[in-house]
């Protein structure tokens, strides 16, 4: 190719580069001076090349030309920095999934070689095992290096080039995949995985420092201090992986076998503070807490089991494509029951909740392989077949002919797996670029999977440890018992039939997660976790943004900005605590109510951040001689819309009511209007005509010289909170033109919340602090006051008939 002069010197500021390449069909009916052009190769010239390769193929630049970018110092003085992409086949994108198991591959493979005895270095084992140390150590510079990918200072970049740099705005790329949770636990499980097998590798400081940055990232993702980690997506709702979870606590485990235990200790900011110094991540409290909540029960095997995914509108029991990391857990000792010993069987010494997970995939109606378009899950019954498990109606020793036999089977030329098959079993490409990254995955980890399962379940080990020669021999040997049995399966036939015997699919992918909520157990919810926080907690408003408006109509409007200096108004906030934050044994209304200087400062306040230990419940009361002047703030951008139409409902003196339930999205909301009239005797200043377009008055009758006048007034309130009644924000606006010009704002809230005749317990919380006994109280009131006027309209309208 031959690059112009003006491409090569916006390079560096584009930083990027369109290349299109364009193809001419020619039709050649003989022989012609254009046909010499043709590259052809006669069969002398591959016998001879055959036999090159076969004399020495580290002589051979064919076989350098892989996936493995050298980055480095080509002299041979400085270890070079190799980066693993997924070839020429694919531009050298760099996956890290793909990268991951490429990395793990090759360990694999360095197990291999070494579990023989050193040779002389003519040797193939050993320029084999030397290739492997040179490049893992040579991507593991690529990775922590700051010259290339620096991991430490941008773990929250998934994208980069073959280069390390990272690609600019891939966030706004509709071509690359989003942001994963999993995208530095593979690079940190890659430094530990390494390390565990050459102790000598001297762990460059980098790898902490990455730890650090990781952690610290992680934290803005637990859920309510429950070490649940949410993926990162604009859904509504949270979803939960339980393989996330799983290399996350493998990564942490690794850390921990690296020497970076400190750096998993950092400071949580909690409420504003500037954090308590608390250790936040142990691999032994991440295991157990995960196990937690991710165990759950299913709903047609009446078994507690673990579940694969999880959110608040379903629980996922069938094993998905992504889930063979599980299995790789389960040998680092994952689902291992406390102080079990290892037994013959490999199932003998695992969790019951982990062993009904693996037993129930049998029944599920999608485990049907004649459906499988993902070369994945058959590497996945594979796995299972291998440890002994069925996947479906095949035996164990069916599905493993039948598996290995496809996925050897729809291979590329190249010699590829591929990620992606036909109704036929055939390799085809993805057909769409955002399933790159998935596809290459699975490509990378297939081969990974068949070297590592391929031997009887009984044999598969941990992590390599120091070996004896004798024992190394014995693997050796076992390594080409896997090769004999991996050609037989070659030579067995493709289409295994399978078992006579009937099997009943009874089980979907998942389930509602509504059917299996105890009920009985709203007021302590162990799965909270799983539902979005109050959209109070999780943002602030900024000064801005625009703020709820009086009604559109122009004369409101303009009776709005030009108050009267003599029209009342009073505001007051109550904020009660979070139950475990609160140090006295009880707070009374006057340890709680805050009444701002003036009404405007109400704005200030509800834009502040709100902490649940300070504030999880708040009641904001609005008292004011006409409607226009009571407004309820939105704390929020997503709560504007809701607070502009509460406001707009009480200034126009609306009878409304609406209760709206939401479980999925952690939603309750209650909304009441109502108005009514009242006798003003005596013509109060705070009830001029602009009120009421059409005021109501009577004539002057016998025995009274003065005229009534009927005014109305209005009460709203509203609660938004969420669905298990744990946190919510109510607001209460009263409009009386009648308001007292001495009207004690404290007194008023106090005998609100804390009416005559009301039975307190000697309970931490008062009764009011529950929101269903609060709505009660605000409707008791209000149906109390339009009892009253009523009443007085009556008694006078009797008194002058």
């Amino acid at each position: 190719m031959v690059w112009s002069d003006k491409v090569l010197e916006d390079l560096p500021t584009t930083k990027s580069l369109k290349v299109t390449f364009a193809y001419r069909l020619e039709f050649f009916e003989k022989r012609d001076e254009r046909d010499k052009h043709i590259s052809r190769l006669d069969a002398e010239a591959v016998g001879t090349a055959v036999q090159q390769v076969d004399k020495d193929p580290f002589e051979e630049h064919r076989f350098t030309d892989n996936g493995d970018i050298n980055l480095g110092d080509e002299s041979g003085k400085l270890e070079p920095a190799i980066a693993l992409t997924c070839g020429d086949i694919d531009g050298h994108r760099v996956a890290t999934a793909a990268s991951f198991y490429c990395f793990e591959f090759l360990l694999l493979a360095l197990d291999y070689f070494e579990s023989f005895q050193r040779p002389c270095k003519s040797d193939y084992t050993y320029w084999m095992t030397e290739r492997i140390l040179r490049t893992c150590k040579g991507h593991l510079k690529w990775l922590f290096g700051k010259e290339y990918r620096n991991v430490p200072e941008n773990p929250s970049a998934p994208h980069c080039w073959v280069s390390g740099n990272v690609i600019d705005k891939w966030e706004n790329n509709p071509y690359l995949p989003s942001k994963s949770l999993v995208e530095v636990p593979f690079q940190i499980i890659k430094a530990g995985d390494f390390y565990a097998r050459h102790k000598e590798w001297e762990v460059p400081k980098e790898v902490g420092v990455a730890v650090q940055a990781w952690i610290k990232e992680l934290d803005q993702r637990n859920k309510l201090g429950c070490y649940a980690f949410p993926r990162y997506s604009n859904e509504p709702t949270h979803s939960f992986y339980f393989t996330d979870h799983v290399f996350i606590w493998r990564a942490i485990k690794s850390a921990e076998s690296l020497g970076f235990k400190s750096k998993l200790n950092i400071s949580i900011p909690t409420d504003g503070d500037e954090g308590d110094g608390q250790p936040t991540k142990r691999a032994q409290r991440i295991q157990n807490q995960i196990l937690k909540r991710f165990t759950t029960g299913n709903p047609i095997s009446k078994k507690r089991m673990i579940a694969v995914s999880r959110s608040p509108a379903h629980n996922r029991f069938l094993l998905r494509s992504k889930d063979s990391g599980l299995f790789q857990a389960m040998d680092l000792g994952l689902f291992d029951k406390p102080g079990a010993e290892k037994g013959d069987g490999i199932w003998k010494n695992k969790i019951d909740t982990w062993r009904n997970l693996v037993d129930a995939q049998v029944s599920h109606e999608d485990n049907d392989d004649t459906i499988w378009d993902e070369p994945m899950r058959f590497a996945l019954a594979f796995i299972m077949s291998q440890a002994g498990k069925c996947m479906n109606r095949l035996s164990q020793d069916e599905m493993r002919t039948h598996a290995m036999s496809v996925l050897i089977q729809s291979t590329w030329s190249s010699g590829l797996f591929p990620g992606q098959l036909d109704a036929n079993k055939e390799p085809v490409l993805y057909d769409d670029e955002v399933l790159r990254d998935t596809y290459w995955a699975f490509s990378f980890e297939i081969p990974y999977i068949i070297w590592k399962y391929s031997r009887p379940a009984s044999t598969v080990h941990d992590a390599p440890q120091t070996q004896t020669d004798g024992a190394k021999t014995n693997e050796a040997k076992a390594d080409t018992e896997r090769l004999k049995l991996l050609q037989e399966l070659l030579e067995s036939q493709s289409g295994a039939k399978g078992s006579n015997k009937p099997t009943i699919y009874s089980m979907k992918h998942s389930f509602p997660f509504n059917n299996v909520v105890d009920q009985k157990n709203i007021v302590e919810l162990s799965d909270e976790w799983l539902y979005n926080e109050p959209d109070f907690f999780a943002h602030v408003s900024t000064s801005g943004e625009s703020l709820s408006l009086p009604p559109s109509d122009e004369e409101s409007s303009t009776a709005y900005f030009s108050i009267n200096q003599r029209e009342r108004q009073r505001v007051a906030v109550v904020d009660v605590p979070r139950t475990m934050d609160i140090k006295k044994k009880s707070l009374s209304v006057k340890d709680l109510i805050i009444v701002p200087d003036k009404p405007s400062d109400l704005q200030v306040f509800m834009q502040q951040k709100r902490f649940p230990s300070k504030a999880e419940k708040r009641f904001c009361a609005s008292f004011s001689s006409r409607p226009e002047l009571n407004r309820a703030y939105h704390q929020t951008p997503s709560e504007q819309p809701a607070m502009e139409a509460f406001s707009e409902r009480h200034t126009s003196y609306d009878k409304f009511f609406a209760e709206v339930t939401a479980a999925e999205l952690n939603k309750w909301t209650t909304e009441l209007h109502l108005s009514f009239y009242a006798l003003d005797l005596f013509r109060s200043s705070n009830s001029p005509a602009t009120i009421q377009k059409s005021p109501f008055s009577f004539q002057a009758l016998s025995g009274d010289g003065g005229a009534r006048r009927l005014v109305r007034i209005a009460m709203s309130f509203r609660f938004d909170g969420d669905f298990f009644n744990r946190s919510w924000t109510c607001h209460f606006l009263e409009c009386n033109p009648r308001m007292a010009s001495d009207f004690y704002i404290e007194d008023e809230v106090k005998a609100l919340l804390l009416p005559k005749g009301l039975v307190v317990s000697n309970e931490k919380k008062d009764p009011w602090q529950q929101r269903r006994v609060l709505e009660l109280l605000l409707f008791d009131r209000i149906m109390r006051r339009m009892q009253g006027c009523t009443a007085d309209i009556l008694k006078d309208a009797r008194l002058n008939a």
